[in-house]
């Protein structure tokens, strides 16, 4: 039952966004005449409405949780980034899905078979390597001769 509440609020939370953001950009204008007549009927003002209005969503909200609300603000609020996010995937899925349409499977290499390079010179590969006392190659010995600069 929680998964099909989070996906009621993830539907309710995406169709909000796009109505304020349509809103935002002029898309349609909400029609405010049709709220007086039944705001008469209440014998209450559009102010009133609207207070009472908010508070009984803050009450709902805050049994929903904050750090709920908080996410959904946010994604409010970046939701022109978030549909341009969904716009370039969709376009990238159905780029990939017609390019293996036209190409068929002869477009890239295989997944199941390992890609080997092929090496045009040999590798030299030991036998038995054997460790180096990195102390003793390290030390000067007598018959090297440290390098002396002359100016």
């Amino acid at each position: 039952m929680e998964s099909f509440a989070g996906e009621i609020r993830k539907l309710v939370r995406f169709l909000l966004a796009g109505i304020i953001w349509a809103h935002a950009l002029f898309l349609f204008q909400v029609p405010d005449k049709g709220l007086d007549r039944y705001l008469s009927k209440l014998h209450t003002s559009v102010g009133e409405f609207f207070v009472i209005a908010l508070m009984l969503g803050l009450s709902v909200l805050a049994s929903y949780g904050w750090g709920k609300v908080t996410v959904d603000v946010i994604y409010i609020y970046f939701f022109p980034f978030i549909i341009l996010f969904h716009v370039a995937r969709l376009g990238i899925r159905f780029a990939l899905k017609l390019n293996k349409f036209i190409n068929g499977s002869k477009g890239g290499p295989e997944t199941d078979v390992p890609y080997y390079a092929n090496l045009s010179s040999p590798v030299l590969v030991l036998a038995n390597p054997q460790p180096v006392d990195n102390a003793q190659s390290a030390a000067p010995t007598a018959e090297t001769k440290p390098a002396v600069s002359r100016v």
